[in-house]
């Protein structure tokens, strides 16, 4: 499970002069999948970690393609990653570090 403040129904940006600009033939869906925000977040369960980087390896052109990996790296990693390998999400709305929301 991944334990984090996340966002939902991610579009996934279509115009090239903003930062995080994903074109089509890089990642066809227009959304991303929920994924956690920001700096922070918990991954629990054992076998989790081994679980999520073997279907990076396995089912994603992560290690063959440049652009895949210039995709925004939370919703990579822990939306579609996290989907492909059937493991879970839970909202709880961020962590509070010294007085920060994270």
């Amino acid at each position: 499970m991944i334990t984090a403040r996340v966002l939902k129904h991610s579009p996934a940006i279509r115009a090239p002069e903003y930062r995080w600009y994903v074109p089509k033939y890089v990642y066809p869906k227009a959304f991303f999948p929920d994924f956690a925000q920001g700096w922070s977040y918990l991954i629990s369960g054992n076998g989790t970690v081994q679980n999520l980087l073997t279907v990076l390896k396995t089912k994603t052109p992560f290690l063959i393609s440049e652009n895949y990996r210039r995709l925004p790296d939370d919703a990579i990693f822990t939306g579609e990653i996290r989907e492909l390998a059937g493991v879970s999400i839970q909202d709880i709305g961020g962590f509070l570090i010294g007085m920060t929301l994270c």
